[in-house]
Formats: C-alpha cells, structure tokens, sequence
C-alpha cells in the first residue's frame, strides 16, 4: 500500500501510548494555546501519557489558554467529559495548571481539612469519582455535567459544628445556581444547562417512598429525568465510604427506582 514516510517516529509513540509534540512544545503551544487541552484530552480518551518535556511546556504555557475562546475550551471540555475515564483529564488538567484558569470552581475544590477526630473529604477527589462512577453507566452529556458540578457550591455552604464535622446546608440549590452560571459562561446550550442544574437542584434530596409521592415526580419530572437522577444518586453514593449508613440511602434509591419504573409502565401518573 505503499510507503509510511514517518519522519518525527510518530509510530513508536503510538506504539508505546506516548504523546509529544513533533517540534519545540513551548512553540507549538504558544502558536495555539488550545493544542494544551487536546494532548490532555487525547490522554483522557486514549489511555496515553504525555510525555514529560511535553507535560513541563503544558506547565510553563499555562496562563496562554487566557486567549482562546469559551467555545473553544468548551469543546475540549466536553470531550474530556465524555471520555471513558474522564478523572484521567480533569487530573491532568489539575496537575498541569490549566485547571484553575478555565474551570477555577473545580480547582477549588482541592482540600481536605482535618479537625478533631473529623478529616473533612476533598471535595474534588470525590466529584471525580462520581464522575467515573456516572461514565460507566451513561455516556449522556448532560448527566455526566452534572456530575461535574453537583457539589460545586460546597465551598459556600461549608459550616462546622460544634464537633467539628462539617455540614453543608443549602449546597443543592447554590449549586444548581452556580451550575447555571458556569455552563452559560462555557457556552453550553440551553438543553444541556437545564438538564444539568435540574439534576443539581435534587441530587441530594430524599426520594419517597409512597405511591402517591413517587406518582407526583413522574408528573412533575419524567421517568427518563427521574432514571437519570438514580444514576446519579448511585455514582455518589458510591463514591462514599461503605458504611451502613451509606448502604441504607443507596437501598432507599433502589426501592425508589424499582416501583417508579413500575408505575411508568402504566402511562398513567396522577392519582386521585
């Protein structure tokens, strides 16, 4: 078929999963400030590494994605979003310094703080493990935005008891708000924004029980809404310590979607 004319050993980095700039990175990065984003994206989607003259011009380059687009950006973000392990991107994107100039919200999250015997969770770690957790079961954009972003107002909600174990009171509804801001700031479209602070707004709320409660969100929601906000409710569970606690709320979430996927088989929401 001919002869492969391969004069930078393109084929060897394939064949190791290593990728690198042909030329000087600090160049080919300063030229298109985006080509950043696509190695960590290609990374995420690929399983690759990047290799580390290339990661350090990534470090150096940084601040430059100050002059590329929202659309931009937000394409790479959004395939980023979408790969198969999409924490391998938001952790490069972290470790690179990229993160905190285009997403500062979800660079904010880092922390974990310890009080008495209380060593509070990073916030960040965890959203990334949802995030995982969501992807394995659902390649829908919008859910795994929601994902992304379900514990974003954390940081402003964040109280501390008198035992020291924090609490943060009022995160769904700050965090659908802050949501709303941040995809519009990216550009997303409106489809996507209210799917995704619609999930927010609830994924922390109880669910119930009763016929007539479950009944009154099918009406209110949809089942297809409402089956997308166990798969989200699972992935944050799941990303919890196992504790017994832990397994009561994801057992509640299972009676829930059982009987909900029962009476949406009937077509008919609203008892009287």
């Amino acid at each position: 078929f001919g002869e492969l004319v391969d004069p930078f050993d393109g084929m060897s980095d394939l064949e190791e999963c290593i990728i690198r700039t042909p030329c000087d990175p600090d160049v080919t990065f300063s030229d298109d400030p985006l080509r950043m984003m696509r190695a960590v994206r290609f990374a995420s989607q690929l399983g690759f590494t990047i290799e580390e003259e290339t990661f350090d011009a990534i470090r150096r380059n940084a601040p430059r994605i100050g002059i590329v687009s929202r659309e931009r950006i937000a394409a790479e973000l959004n395939k980023i979003v979408l790969s198969p392990v999409p924490s391998i991107g938001f952790e490069l994107l972290e470790a690179t310094g990229l993160l905190e100039r285009i997403f500062p919200e979800l660079h904010n999250l880092k922390g974990v703080e310890k009080r008495g015997a209380h060593a509070h969770k990073d916030n960040f770690v965890h959203t990334l493990k949802v995030l995982d957790n969501v992807a394995r079961h659902s390649d829908d954009l919008w859910l795994r935005w929601a994902a992304v972003l379900h514990d974003i107002a954390k940081p402003q909600c964040r109280t501390v008891g008198p035992d020291g174990a924090a609490h943060f009171k009022g995160h769904n509804q700050r965090g659908a708000q802050a949501a709303r801001t941040i995809l519009r700031r990216l550009k997303a479209p409106a489809y996507l924004t209210d799917g995704a602070v619609g999930l927010i707004a609830v994924h922390d709320a109880p669910l119930p029980a009763d016929d007539a409660g479950i009944l009154k969100l099918l009406n209110r929601s949809g089942a297809i809404f409402l089956r997308r906000l166990c798969v989200l409710k699972y992935a944050d569970l799941d990303a919890h310590a196992a504790t017994p606690e832990v397994a009561a709320r994801r057992a509640e979430v299972e009676r829930f979607a059982c009987r909900m996927d029962e009476l949406a088989k009937t077509g008919c929401y609203t008892m009287r």
